[in-house]
């Protein structure tokens, strides 16, 4: 099924796996493995709430796809297996998105499982650079559908990132059910919230378009912080921040982002 047809029952799966991760225990490193450990359906690779590795049974893997094609001898899969390396040693962001759209499809898959999933401990922990927040992983599929409607979205939320939380989804025009294409998560609101976040900003919207004709909406509070919602071509954007200068460029100039 297609990223933005993906259904509210399937979404609200992934979003309360993705909230497990990130309340792991003691957020440490470690894992979730669902079905038993000698012959499990699927694994996640955690550590202190971010993804370092998902897989699922089943799934053929982009990354096994970029290295090994479909007619590759093995001596190019070994030049190509060094080409991975040497472009990830470096933080290529090719290959980097490559990843993304690998763990979100493997989580995506394993949060479709009725199966309940086990934790367990780790010893050591990862490379920070190289692990992915959930709320990436929640967007991930549905940026894989279209990269440039993405694109736009994250420039878009980019420049709140460290002082709000944000997301970005394609009008209902478009995808029949709410797809998230971009997030970020400056304020550590986690995915959840994230998810409850877009509800209200299409909510929101559609409230403000029956008074009057607008690209955006806000509203703030000294004990809620402030929301702003602003539309831009296909694509909705919400971020939140306990203080409401952070959004006031989106008041001033929506069509500026």
């Amino acid at each position: 099924m297609s990223p933005l047809n993906r259904n509210e029952a399937q979404k609200d799966r992934l979003v309360e796996l993705l909230d497990r991760i990130e309340k792991c225990p003691n957020r440490a490193a470690g894992g979730l493995v669902f079905g038993s450990m000698t012959a499990p359906r699927g694994i996640i690779l955690t550590d202190h709430g971010r993804i370092c590795w998902a897989s699922a049974v089943g799934i053929p893997g982009r990354l096994r796809r970029f290295v090994h094609g479909d007619d590759t001898s093995l001596a190019d899969s070994l030049e190509r297996a060094k080409e991975v390396l040497r472009r990830y040693s470096v933080g290529d962001e090719a290959l980097g998105q490559i990843l993304v759209e690998h763990c979100s499809e493997a989580v995506q898959v394993l949060s479709e499982l009725d199966i309940e999933p086990t934790w367990f401990d780790r010893s050591g922990t990862y490379d920070p650079k190289f692990t992915l927040a959930p709320p990436d992983v929640f967007a991930g599929l549905s940026r894989i559908e279209n990269a440039d409607l993405a694109a736009t979205a994250e420039r878009a939320l980019e420049r709140f990132k460290s002082e709000a939380s944000g997301v970005a989804v394609v009008r209902r025009a478009v995808a029949r059910n709410r797809a998230i294409i971009a997030a970020v998560d400056g304020r550590g609101i986690g995915v959840a919230r994230l998810e409850q976040l877009a509800q209200w900003g299409e909510s929101a919207l559609v409230a403000a378009n029956s008074l009057c004709s607008t690209r955006v909406a806000a509203y703030e509070s000294k004990r809620y912080g402030a929301t702003c919602v602003w539309a831009s071509g296909n694509i909705i954007c919400i971020a939140w921040a306990p203080d409401g200068r952070v959004l006031a460029p989106v008041l001033a100039n929506p069509r500026a982002l």
